[in-house]
Parts: structure tokens; C-alpha cells; sequence
């Protein structure tokens, strides 16, 4: 930088200027819906890289709240923002929706192995499970086991239990996921 005039001559002075640039970043969990109609999820917010401590809200900033917790959320797209205690803010879109898992059937037959789901992950209680047709693979719960909220066997699809193994449906939902 130089400050025109600043020395005992009048002369310009140059000074280093060290300027050290923070960002604002959010980790986000979210609580997926149970059912597509219900109002039961949500997520929680934490804010990081900045100053602490934050703000966080879902309206633009109108109103906010300090501990980054929003629940009994509907389907839909939120914007958060997240606000640090010198002004700085980050803008994060979040979906809450259903866990949703579509067989991909692209490593084996296996229920349990993650690979073969769109959410590479294995279905759990909270899963709303699709098993379409066409897969490279057919569907088997044989090793163990499986659980899932719901689950739908679209026409032309395979799938199977096998050696007295059970599907155990966790879900009580009137509408299922699309």
C-alpha cells in the first residue's frame, strides 16, 4: 500500500499489509421425512470458518436462531444462511425429502452390498426402497435379514428372499415415495 505523503518529507510511504480472507461454511445433517406427506423432517446446522458464534436462519435473515436446529420441516428446497458475529454470511440449499434407495443391481444379487443402491449405502428402516426393472442383477435377501420403510416391486422386476430370511417393512405410510 502507499499512503501519499506520510513520511517526515512528505513523501509517499509504502507498508506491507498482511490480510488474512476467512469462509463461512456450514455442515449440515439432515432428518429425512418419514412418510412424503408428513412434516417431521429437518436438519441441523453448524457453522465453521468463521467467527463464532453464528446465526443461522431460513428466511433471508428476518429472523434467526442460535443453535442451527430446524425441525418439523415439510418437503421442499430451504435456503439457509449462515451469519458469524462479524456480519460474514453463507448461503446453503438444502432438500428434505424421503430417503429414498433404487436397486442398481451393478455389483451382485446382494441386498446388503451398498454398491448395487443409487445412495450407495444399505437400506435401513428409514429407507424407502424401489426395485425397478431392467437391472443387470436380480434383488436377493439371503445372506440376512433386510429392513426398509416401504418397499415397491415395479412390473418386470426381480426379486427374491431366499433361505428363510425376512423383510422386515418399518414404515407406515399412505402415500409412498415416487
Amino acid at each position: 500500500i502507499v499512503i501519499p505523503g506520510a513520511n517526515e518529507n512528505s513523501c509517499d510511504s509504502t507498508a506491507t499489509l498482511n490480510l488474512t480472507v476467512k469462509s463461512i461454511s456450514a455442515t449440515i445433517t439432515i432428518q429425512y421425512l418419514g412418510c412424503p406427506d408428513d412434516a417431521t423432517g429437518g436438519f441441523t446446522a453448524t457453522g465453521t470458518g468463521g467467527v463464532a458464534p453464528y446465526q443461522y436462519s431460513t428466511d433471508n435473515g428476518v429472523t434467526w436462531n442460535n443453535t442451527g436446529i430446524f425441525s418439523n420441516l415439510a418437503a421442499g428446497n430451504y435456503l439457509l444462511r449462515v451469519q458469524d458475529a462479524s456480519g460474514c454470511s453463507k448461503d446453503s440449499s438444502i432438500s428434505i425429502n424421503v430417503l429414498k434407495a433404487e436397486w442398481t443391481g451393478i455389483s451382485s444379487s446382494n441386498w446388503h452390498d451398498a454398491a448395487n443402491w443409487s445412495i450407495n449405502a444399505i437400506p435401513d428402516a428409514n429407507t424407502h426402497v424401489i426395485i425397478p426393472a431392467g437391472t443387470p442383477n436380480p434383488c436377493l435377501v439371503s445372506l440376512q435379514d433386510a429392513a426398509a420403510a416401504s418397499i415397491q416391486v415395479k412390473t418386470g422386476s426381480l426379486f427374491n428372499i431366499q433361505n428363510n430370511r425376512k423383510l422386515n417393512i418399518a414404515g407406515k405410510c399412505a402415500t409412498l415415495p415416487n
